[in-house]
């Protein structure tokens, strides 16, 4: 049974909002010392063009300003950031190297072409930089946590496992960091240490119920039935309105149904499986599931699930 995957996202050191805030800054400092900074300039427009979430106009606006001043770090910044958001991977990637070059001792801008990079599925360059960089500090948590998630993107997993335990052990309070360590122990029939891992990571996120969910299947993988059911029992509290979570939960229950043989158990899948169908009713399989089970799926919305305590 698949997981409740947990997207990892790769992080730019200079974020947008933070870099919102340079721009306007910057083109109110050009108005003040030299008059150039008028509304009308190329920084202004692609400032106010990125706080509109305008990202193509803002990329026209920074590229016009990139050009008539090419070593202007702010403007190349924002034009990388820009084409990034408009979802022009390959051509963020030259802009990086644009900065990594006006300042090649600056190991955010190398991480920044590392995201880029990896953004574009350019793996292989974007791992040599990741090393680069922990080579010359070894410290940097960011750096380690997007080379684990390049590993494990590609399917390297023992190698992402590596890289991240020595993510958890140098930045344990990020709850993410061990969901996917989780994620990939499981995916090499590591169940028992898969557990360990979600344990942490609903510790450090309590309320998340994708959490206690991936423990529930990792304990249940690992022969830990107990634990697996009270994991159970705590995100049938927590799910809410997902629906791909209250259907996870059902596939949880007949699960520990099997093993058990306790009807408890299947009607809880039950219930699970109808409130997913109450929000998201377009899940044909899922209606046959319950069809299976015994269960009349004509009108969900007339009898929703509550969670069980």
């Amino acid at each position: 049974m698949p997981l409740v995957r947990t997207r990892k996202v790769t992080t730019v050191l200079f974020p947008l909002g933070i870099l919102l805030a340079a721009l306007l800054a910057a083109a109110a400092t050009l108005r003040f010392r030299t008059g150039t900074g008028t509304p009308q300039s190329p920084v202004t427009r692609g400032a106010e063009a990125v706080e509109s979430n305008d990202h193509p106009a803002a990329a026209e606006h920074f590229a016009d300003s990139a050009e008539l001043g090419p070593s202007g770090l702010v403007a190349l910044q924002g034009l990388a950031d820009a084409l990034v958001a408009a979802q022009r991977h390959e051509e963020s990637v030259d802009v990086y190297r644009r900065i990594v070059e006006l300042s090649p001792s600056d190991p955010t801008a190398r991480f920044n072409l590392a995201v880029a990079l990896s953004r574009a599925r350019r793996f292989d360059e974007a791992e040599k930089l990741y090393l680069q960089l922990l080579s010359e500090n070894d410290a940097f948590v960011q750096a380690r946590y997007n080379l684990a998630s390049l590993y494990q993107a590609q399917g390297k997993l023992r190698q992402a496992v590596e890289v991240w335990r020595k993510v958890v052990a140098q930045a344990p309070h990020l709850p993410s960091a061990h969901t996917a360590l989780g994620e990939a122990l499981m995916d090499l029939g590591m169940a028992g240490e898969a557990m360990a891992a979600y344990s942490e990571a609903a510790k450090l996120a309590p309320n998340d119920a994708r959490s206690w969910l991936n423990l529930a299947a990792a304990a249940r993988a690992a022969g830990s039935i107990g634990r697996a059911v009270v994991a159970a029992r705590r995100a049938s509290q927590l799910v809410g309105t997902d629906a791909a979570a209250w259907r996870f939960l059902g596939q949880q229950w007949l699960e520990l149904h099997r093993v058990t043989d306790k009807e408890e158990f299947l009607t809880r899948a039950v219930e699970a499986w109808r409130e997913s169908l109450l929000l998201d009713p377009n899940q044909p399989d899922l209606r046959e599931m319950l069809e299976t089970y015994g269960a009349p799926t004509t009108s969900p919305a007339t009898n929703p699930a509550k969670p069980v305590p």
